[in-house]
């Protein structure tokens, strides 16, 4: 799956060849573009949004890093979640989490929020041990949660349930629309 560029004067060559790019998008009917002088934002519901760059003459295709959320709407049931140590975040059940399937691989680099004490902290997935304990990078560097809580919401945006939508809001860059939260 390539990306090819069109000035207004046809085809963008490098050599007489083409130029292009490589991109994981097999649906190009699904992504959407947000522009930002020779910045533009990609999004696409199966995957991670990308920022596609020009710089001089040379296109570059990356990842865009979200920071911190969105987060889907806080727990409502008796599920609780604790830091036992820097990096080990452990669940009191399943209920609440996917379905109250727990957490599985696709969790991964999926952000946590929850309220430690009288502050909100959030972490991101590292990697999944159980269905209900998973090591987190301490993004924060708190330490241990004082005691279970809650108070916790897991990130809206992950594995297959990307933003559909990009654009520009009063000069602030807005993702929305996964195929599970479509609005």
């Amino acid at each position: 799956n390539k990306l090819r560029f069109y000035t207004t004067d046809g085809l963008v060559l490098n050599g007489g060849s083409p130029v292009s790019i490589n991109t994981p998008y097999n649906d190009p009917w699904s992504i959407d573009l947000a522009q930002l002088n020779d910045t533009l934002f990609i999004t696409h519901p199966m995957y991670q949004p990308r920022v596609l760059t020009l710089s001089g003459t040379t296109f570059s295709l990356s990842l865009y890093e979200l920071k911190r959320g969105p987060y889907n709407n806080p727990n409502i049931t008796n599920t609780t979640c604790h830091i036992k140590n820097s990096t080990h975040v452990k669940f009191s059940s399943t209920t609440g989490i996917n379905n109250d399937l727990g957490f599985g691989v696709e969790d991964v680099d999926r952000w946590i929020r929850f309220k430690d004490g009288a502050s909100w902290r959030d972490v991101r997935i590292k990697s999944i041990i159980t269905s209900t304990e998973i090591e987190v990078y301490d993004l924060d560097g708190g330490g241990p949660s004082s005691s279970p809580t809650l108070l916790w919401s897991l990130g809206a945006f992950y594995f297959e349930h990307w933003p559909s939508k990009v654009t520009f809001h009063q000069d602030r860059l807005c993702f929305g629309g996964t195929y599970s939260e479509p609005n």
